[in-house]
C-alpha cells in the first residue's frame, strides 16, 4: 500500500521540482530578485500543499498580474533555507512592515556593509550571519522609523510610498 505522504517513485526520494523561472515582465527588479519557483514547485520544495502557502518565513512576491512566485534564492538543498527566513521574518515583522519586493531586493543587492556582497552570498559564503542579522535589525528600523515620520507629516502619502504595495 503507498504512502500518501510519500511523492511517486523510491520511499524517501524529494519530488523533482520545475527548474526556477525568470518569469514577471523582465523588469529590472524581477531581474534582481529572481529566477523564481511558481507556487506549486515552492510547495514541493518545503513539503506542503500550494494552499498552505507562504510559510512562515518564506518570501512570496506579487506580480502586477497577481501571479505568487517564490524568490529561488531562499531555498537549498533541504527546503527554506533557515537564515533566510528568519531575516525575511524579522523583516517583514508588524513593526518593519516591509514589503517582499523590497525584502527580496535586499537580499539579493550588493551591500557595501557585506564588502559588495549581497545578503545571500554572504550567507552562502558562510560568513558571519550575525552582521547579516545586525544590518537586517537597523534596516527595520529606519524602515519602521521612516514611515511613522511621513504618516505624522502625511498619512495619505505614505500609504502610497513605494513598497507599501503588499
Amino acid at each position: 500500500m503507498a504512502n500518501r505522504d510519500q511523492p511517486a517513485g523510491h520511499p524517501g526520494d524529494k519530488p523533482k521540482a520545475e527548474p526556477p523561472s525568470t518569469f514577471g515582465d523582465g523588469s529590472p527588479l524581477a531581474m534582481l530578485v529572481g529566477p523564481f519557483y511558481t507556487a506549486p514547485t515552492a510547495a514541493t520544495l518545503v513539503g506542503v500543499d500550494v494552499k498552505d502557502l507562504p510559510l512562515d518565513g518564506m518570501l512570496r512576491t506579487v506580480t502586477s498580474d497577481s501571479v505568487d512566485l517564490y524568490p529561488t534564492m531562499q531555498f537549498n538543498d533541504g527546503g527554506l533555507d533557515p537564515l533566510i527566513a528568519q531575516l525575511v521574518t524579522l523583516l517583514t515583522a508588524t513593526e518593519a512592515d516591509m514589503s517582499a519586493w523590497a525584502v527580496a531586493l535586499w537580499l539579493a543587492s550588493p551591500l557595501a556593509d557585506l564588502d559588495g556582497s549581497s545578503v545571500v552570498a554572504w550567507l552562502r559564503d558562510r560568513c558571519d550571519p550575525d552582521i547579516v542579522f545586525a544590518l537586517a535589525r537597523q534596516v527595520a528600523w529606519v524602515w519602521r522609523d521612516g514611515r511613522q515620520h511621513l504618516e505624522q507629516q502625511d498619512p495619505a502619502s505614505a500609504r502610497q510610498q513605494p513598497g507599501n504595495e503588499d
